[in-house]
């Protein structure tokens, strides 16, 4: 199952040479125009009827019929008859994604596929005059052609529900990354690292395209509890420390508090009062006092001690590591039992330490955002105290007080 969709770099382009982003933008603006979910699409008779309300619209009425002539192959009934098999089988229909691990077939879900691959949110934008001649706009298909414009429409309209998130984009190796740090609706810390890659790609009809659903392969998330942001600052700060990870934010902290601290800044709905209680923020840092456990490659531990941060809604946990190639990493826990694990690569969620600074700075924007519950106030003050004598005679204390312990 997937609900998201990637846009590769060739179909952005084409938009952008043929002013159709600017038109799809200017079209969703509109208060009279179609829906982005049309209706509960989950079965073939949905399906007919949105087809129908194409066709009482006036776009089939356009469809050209000299195809042989123009183009070499009946592209528009072959398109069409492909949406009536679609509409029949859709159980039997997968988008086929061709990756250096090997081919991926992912499912098609048909309620978030249908309206992208049809050209329903297409016509969001194209009239029916227009609505056929792809290769008009510079696409290489029909399919592409509807599904790029879908697929951009949705982003779009999507981006409304998460436009206050931080994101950063990074290449490791030969593949895309995404990765963006949010809220989820109730104040609980969010944080996602989705493969972008643009791998060859054929949708449900057999055809090459320019975008693909986001697949389980895709996305890793971390999806951890409320106000838990001092906690990763201070795991961060120890991580830079333990790694000697250079950083522009850390060589000028002032310089970079003053950045975050102009213009608005918001305590979202489920935020506390602001400011921190008794004991300030020492706690979280003592939290990450001692050195963080280092992963080999094979996800094996070289230490017992595993800090964690709560999951959200559970008793599981997140591990913080460094990876093998000095990556900081998350690693789900069930239950925050078992230490003794081997905690596999392909579960985790990475930052480089080269994005360092990204991660930082989203979690302040996070916070200044109200997009959780803790407030910008609480996290500059989590990074004066990092910076300030208090914190150097708290750690001494708490290391005084550890080598004392039996």
């Amino acid at each position: 199952m997937h609900y998201n969709f990637t846009l590769y770099p060739e179909g952005l382009k084409k938009l952008q040479e043929t002013g159709l982003d600017k038109r799809i933008q200017k079209a969703l603006k509109k208060h009279d125009r179609k829906l982005t979910c049309p209706s509960r699409i989950s079965d073939s008779e949905a399906i007919l009827e949105n087809l129908e309300e194409l066709k009482e619209e006036g776009y089939f009425k356009t469809m050209p019929f000299n195809f042989k002539e123009d183009f070499g192959n009946d592209v528009y009934q072959d398109h069409h008859q492909g949406l009536i098999n679609l509409a029949s089988n859709p159980s039997t229909k997968n988008w086929e994604i061709i990756t250096p691990a090997g081919r991926i077939l992912e499912p098609i879900a048909i309620e978030d596929d249908f309206p992208i691959i049809s050209g329903y949110y297409a016509s969001i934008t194209l009239n029916p005059a227009e609505f056929w001649d792809f290769k008009k706009f510079g696409f290489k298909s029909l399919s592409d052609f509807f599904g790029t414009i879908g697929t951009f429409t949705e982003m779009q309209d999507k981006s409304y529900f998460n436009k206050r998130d931080y994101s950063w984009k990074s290449k490791e190796g030969e593949r895309l990354f995404i990765t963006k740090v949010g809220g989820s609706e109730h104040g609980d810390f969010r944080l996602s690292k989705t493969d972008i890659t643009p791998y060859k790609t054929f949708d449900p009809l057999f055809n090459e395209v320019s975008y693909r659903p986001e697949t389980q392969e895709d996305a890793r998330w971390v999806s951890a509890s409320h106000s838990i942001e001092p906690y990763l600052l201070a795991a961060l700060l120890r991580y830079a420390e333990q790694e000697k990870i250079s950083s522009d934010i850390l060589k000028n902290p002032l310089d970079f508090i003053a950045e975050i601290k102009k213009g608005d800044s918001f305590l979202g709905p489920f935020g506390d009062a602001g400011d921190w209680g008794p004991g300030g923020p020492r706690f979280a840092f003592i939290h990450f006092a001692e050195d963080i456990p280092r992963l080999d490659s094979e996800g094996k531990i070289d230490n017992r001690l595993v800090n964690t941060i709560p999951c959200y809604a559970s008793n599981d946990g997140y591990g913080i590591f460094i990876g093998p190639n000095h990556e900081f990493v998350f690693s789900y826990i069930p239950e925050r039992k078992n230490r003794d694990a081997v905690y596999p690569s392909e579960k985790n969620l990475s930052i480089p330490p080269q994005d360092l600074d990204h991660f930082i700075r989203g979690l302040f924007i996070q916070c200044k955002n109200g997009l959780g519950r803790t407030s910008l106030n609480q996290m500059v003050q989590s990074m004066n105290y990092y910076f300030s004598d208090e914190y150097q005679r708290d750690m001494k204390e708490y290391r005084t007080l550890v080598n004392k312990s039996p």
